[in-house]
């Protein structure tokens, strides 16, 4: 394979807080030894079975970024958005197996597809040593070919934390959050996931050579399941795996 790729970018200053940019890029990639050799016995008499595909053709993408970030005083904004043209590119898909029609195996096959999506980020620095913090990310993809959401999409996404930091002290409240994702790819039995939202808190601090720092996740015990959790083709059992409940962490580091 010879596979060329590149990139162009332009930075603009539109005022003195305020700078955009826009880029184009072109990128290639050989389908992974998994996708095209992988393959994987039935598991049981009617288990799907896992199978690559040695013909599989490099994915191209074409890819348009724009974005701007504002830097005023205290505050900080970042915005970026993404349109991606995706020629040849692999993803899951169901086949008869060769020795029981009637039964399916899991293989791979290049099709057309259309992504997009962005991310947006603020942050302010408060009275007090306070500072306040967002985020926020979405992409979504569709099988051009098959006409059809694409597979492993993940769902609308957020954060938001308030922080207090002095010099040798911080402590951090954290909100993590997640939509529902009910852009599924049903031809290979991707499931919906409801959406879900929980409170992480952390704290730190170091004194000298020594750095000590402490948390607690998931501060609310939630039970909730990640949109992409194992998914992933041939290694996915078809069994919903939910996240860890509460965990508490402690790290201590010194340094001579």
């Amino acid at each position: 394979d010879v596979l060329l790729s590149g990139n162009v970018q332009a930075d603009v200053r539109i005022t003195e807080s305020v700078t955009a940019f826009a880029g184009y890029g072109h990128g290639a990639r050989v389908p992974d030894p998994q996708e095209s050799y992988f393959a994987l016995s039935p598991m049981g008499a009617t288990g799907p079975g896992t199978v690559g595909l040695p013909t599989l053709e490099a994915v191209r993408n074409d890819e348009l970024d724009l974005g701007a970030k504002l830097a005023a005083g205290p505050l900080l904004v970042k915005v970026q958005a993404f349109a991606s043209w995706l020629g040849d590119y692999v993803t899951v898909v169901d086949v008869a197996q060769l020795g029981a029609p009637t039964l399916h195996a899991k293989s791979w096959v290049n099709v057309d597809a259309f992504m997009w999506g962005g991310e947006a980020s603020a942050r302010v620095a408060l009275p007090w040593d306070l500072h306040l913090s967002a985020a926020l990310a979405y992409t979504q993809g569709r099988n051009e070919t098959a006409g059809t959401w694409l597979a492993e999409m993940p769902p609308l996404r957020g954060s938001a934390s308030v922080r207090y930091d002095v010099q040798r002290f911080f402590a951090e409240v954290e909100a993590v959050m997640a939509d529902d994702q009910w852009r599924v790819d049903a031809t290979v039995q991707e499931q919906r996931t409801g959406g879900w939202a929980i409170v992480n808190l952390k704290a730190g601090g170091q004194l000298r050579g020594a750095k000590l720092f402490a948390g607690v996740r998931n501060v609310f015990d939630r039970t909730y399941t990640e949109s992409l959790s194992h998914l992933r083709d041939p290694f996915s059992s078809g069994i919903r795996v939910p996240e860890p409940g509460r965990v508490a962490y402690v790290t201590a580091q010194y340094g001579f």
